[in-house]
């Protein structure tokens, strides 16, 4: 029942959920969406006029969105955050572990952990915020091409394609050698698509996600 759903929009901006609904985090909300971030039990879209609207488990008032347009969503455990188009992050829900005070700098892209977040600066730099064990500290230097968050744990794409993972997740941590064009992460694994178009994933796989 605690097992994390998953999300897709199609071609014609239909979005669907599938997989446990314990929270309904799988009742999708009528309407157009362009995106959809999913979390452990509950999942955040942005529809065609780039209003966002969450729904599943509601524990801190983390369904609770903010007016206005926003370009991505992160939804975390018990927060959720959107990224709006002049670059400012606005996060909403659990505050504990400073969730919801998030760097002042503009970023270009978001990613949420069960506690903590991650985002890449407009100079390509990594800066994360909340449970500082669960990867909200420690994460590299450099400049990366993306970034991606599981439940205690996050990645990012170094700009040469190399895989960097943090967090206290032993499992997903162990990133795979190699080169990637795009990383995506899970509970508790991450799968990377290489530049030969194969899919090469690591981590905790006890349901047949590797």
């Amino acid at each position: 029942a605690g097992r994390q759903p998953a999300c897709a929009v199609t071609h014609q901006r239909e979005l669907g959920c599938w997989g446990s609904n314990s929270h309904g985090q799988t009742d999708v909300p009528e309407g157009e969406y362009t995106s959809v971030s999913v979390g452990k039990y509950g999942s955040c879209g942005i529809r065609s006029d780039q209003t966002a609207v969450c729904w599943g488990y509601n524990s801190h008032g983390q369904l609770v969105v903010p007016d206005g347009a926003f370009i991505q969503m992160a939804m975390g455990y018990t927060f959720a955050c959107g990224l709006r188009e002049d670059g400012t992050t606005e996060c909403w829900g659990d505050g504990s572990d400073g969730l919801d005070s998030p760097p002042v700098e503009p970023l270009t892209e978001i990613a949420a952990g069960y506690y903590h977040i991650c985002g890449l600066r407009t100079d390509r730099t990594l800066v994360c915020w909340g449970d500082a064990a669960a990867g909200g500290d420690g994460y590299p230097s450099g400049t990366f091409d993306g970034v991606t968050s599981g439940d205690n744990y996050s990645c990012a794409l170094t700009t040469d394609g190399m895989a960097m993972c943090w967090g206290t997740d032993t499992w997903a941590t162990q990133a795979a050698a190699g080169e990637f064009t795009h990383i995506d992460g899970g509970g508790h694994h991450v799968c990377g698509l290489n530049p030969a178009g194969a899919t090469i994933c690591w981590g905790h796989c006890g349901s047949g996600e590797c």
